[in-house]
């Protein structure tokens, strides 16, 4: 009889393999040192079996099996993101909630990326994460995705916009188009005026 330390176990992808924590044979108690263990079908959930072997030159012959179960890991939880971080302008922090424990927070990424922990707060109800103004201000313009994870499963997508408020110049009424065309109107103008103070001038220079 092959007696094993555990009977159930939960699937994590790589080989399980539970210790022997005892074998006997018609009652009699067999040295673990003499014998060899072997595991078969033991990643994927379903049943595992360990086969017991005795080795070569000892007291024991044979071989003797036993099976434990490997159940399917459950399926990673998706929380639900209550408040986005909206738009950040270029000051102040973004502050975004998720619907978790916030005890089961783990770490937040950006693009699979670690953000790091210095850059960000977190604080309970549900879970609360705000972004500081120093680290958003490391991010250029455009649209972002954050995912916070937690020890069951991870956020949807948290989104926020960086679009700082820009210069802009006076509203002077015209589009800048208009305003060159209407530059070289004014400098065209004068130069027509100039020639015709000109011709006059000349005419007058001329004898009756």
């Amino acid at each position: 009889v092959v007696t094993l330390e555990g009977a159930s176990f939960t699937a994590t992808g790589s080989p399980i393999a539970p210790a022997v924590a005892g074998v006997t044979v018609g009652g009699m108690e067999v040295p673990l040192a003499d014998v060899d263990v072997a595991y078969s079908d033991n990643v994927a959930p379903g049943t595992a079996t360990v086969t017991v072997t005795a080795q070569p030159g000892g007291n024991f012959t044979g071989s003797a099996n036993a099976t434990f179960t490997i159940e399917a890991a459950p399926a990673p939880l998706v929380y639900a993101v209550v408040v986005h971080y909206d738009v950040w302008t270029g000051e102040g922090a973004a502050t975004a909630v998720v619907d978790a424990d916030h005890a089961k927070f783990v770490r937040l990424t950006l693009d699979g990326v670690e953000v790091d922990p210095d850059g960000y707060a977190v604080e309970p109800g549900s879970t609360i994460i705000t972004l500081t103004e120093a680290y958003l201000s490391t991010l250029p313009d455009g649209s972002y995705e954050f995912v916070a994870h937690f020890t069951d499963g991870s956020s949807e997508g948290i989104g926020l916009t960086i679009a700082r408020a820009g210069r802009s110049e006076p509203d002077t009424g015209l589009p800048l188009t208009g305003l060159v065309v209407s530059a070289w109107a004014a400098l065209a103008a004068a130069a027509l005026v100039a020639t015709g103070v000109g011709l006059i001038r000349r005419s007058r220079r001329l004898p009756g």
